[in-house]
């Protein structure tokens, strides 16, 4: 049944897989999404000790977003939810900057809370217009990102017969290695069906079964890549979609593929989200213009493993969820009501704190505002006991 399962997605695929470019016209998006905007990114990773006794030094690897030409970032913070732990500064194989967080105890059934803020100005990101390769061939591409991104791995199978198979029939109807990686990628978004609760499990047995989350679309399309020699890596972070309105909470999270061509370079492809019977191509040569980019990565990275946002040590000991909070103005309501009690309007100042405390929940603002309220509370208690201690006494009658 496994070997006829493949061969069903062969068949239904190669049906039409040699006109796939004329049926399929690329359309850019790269107009999409607001130009310039800014956004407040909240993310919070929470593990729980689900065993008997306590764990010990156990880590938190928070990936850090990097500016560049899409993506600007400011007021990157680690959130520690109020515990006291200990942060240090790693990289991984790939370059990704990754903040490790230490819990030094984690008592049974306890919880810690730790997590990242920043502000992230998005542009429109810039499109890669595939033309042919204008006789440029792999050969061109440089060697060191050949040898690094198409190595096999056990998300890939590249020795399968699945993956074997329709690498040989792709290098024959598509030479032409920019003509290949749309037709890879319109092959995947044309057949898989997406299902984000199908998980990680590797390409061939995606193949196999059909339906795919958004990462298994990226390991079959990458997977068919690189058995025919064409460099890829993943990319990854929080996704907010362009129908949603802020305050908005990513619980799904986002990953697509990019392929390393020759006289283009890196080159997004997203296949599950230019899925459909006829598949769309809508987002080859532009990633999706609204998703906070955490991690490009080869394979698996040594402190993140599989994830492609947040990852943590103890994994079989511990339960954890992970969510990101997108918003827009909170910290400019919160400079207003700072703003506010330091100009004397204290009583406006505290309402305009609690407001952003109760309506943006999770985000660095509402935890700032309410810091501030312990505080101004914490300052009248103790003006009014150095009042009580200043009245004088009064005799007894």
């Amino acid at each position: 049944m496994k070997r006829a399962a493949v061969l069903i997605f062969a068949v239904i695929c190669w049906g039409s897989l040699s006109n796939v470019i004329a049926v399929s016209p690329q359309r850019t998006r790269n107009d999409t999404g607001p130009t310039g905007a800014e956004y407040e990114v909240t993310y919070h990773h929470t593990v729980r000790n689900k065993m008997n006794g306590a764990l010990i030094d156990v880590q938190v690897y928070l990936p850090v977003p990097q500016s560049d030409a899409y993506q600007q970032i400011s007021d990157f913070e680690v959130e520690n939810g109020g515990g006291a732990f200990a942060v240090s500064d790693r990289t991984d194989a790939y370059g990704t900057k990754i903040k490790s967080v230490t819990i030094a105890k984690l008592e049974p059934g306890a919880e810690a809370h730790v997590g990242f803020s920043c502000v992230a100005k998005l542009s429109p990101p810039a499109t890669v217009r595939l033309d042919r390769s204008n006789g440029q061939s792999l050969d061109d591409i440089p060697r060191e990102i050949r040898e690094k991104f198409t190595i096999d791995h056990p998300i890939f199978g590249l020795q399968t017969p699945a993956v074997q198979n329709l690498a040989v029939r792709l290098m024959r109807e598509h030479p032409n290695p920019v003509d290949r990686a749309k037709a890879i990628h319109d092959l995947v978004a044309g057949t898989l069906k997406y299902n984000r609760e199908d998980g990680w499990d590797p390409a061939p047995q995606v193949m196999e079964r059909g339906t795919g989350s958004c990462s298994e679309f990226s390991f079959v399309f990458c997977a068919l890549c690189r058995a025919t020699g064409i460099p890829t890596r993943f990319a990854g972070g929080s996704i907010f979609p362009l129908k949603s309105e802020a305050p908005f909470e990513d619980k799904a999270w986002h990953r697509w593929a990019e392929a390393y061509l020759p006289g283009h370079g890196w080159t997004a492809f997203d296949t599950s989200l230019d899925r459909g019977k006829k598949a769309q191509q809508d987002f080859v040569g532009v990633h999706h213009p609204r998703v906070l980019i955490l991690t490009r990565l080869g394979t698996k990275s040594l402190q993140l493993g599989g994830s492609y946002i947040g990852a943590n040590s103890h994994s079989k000991e511990t339960t954890r969820s992970r969510t990101f909070i997108w918003t827009q103005g909170t910290r400019k309501q919160l400079a207003e009501a700072v703003a506010m009690m330091e100009s004397g309007k204290a009583k406006a100042g505290r309402a305009a704190l609690q407001r952003v405390a109760e309506r943006f929940p999770g985000t660095w603002a509402a935890q700032e505002a309410r810091r501030r309220l312990i505080e101004v509370q914490a300052k009248n208690e103790e003006q009014t006991d150095s009042r009580k201690g200043d009245a004088p006494a009064r005799d007894g009658r």
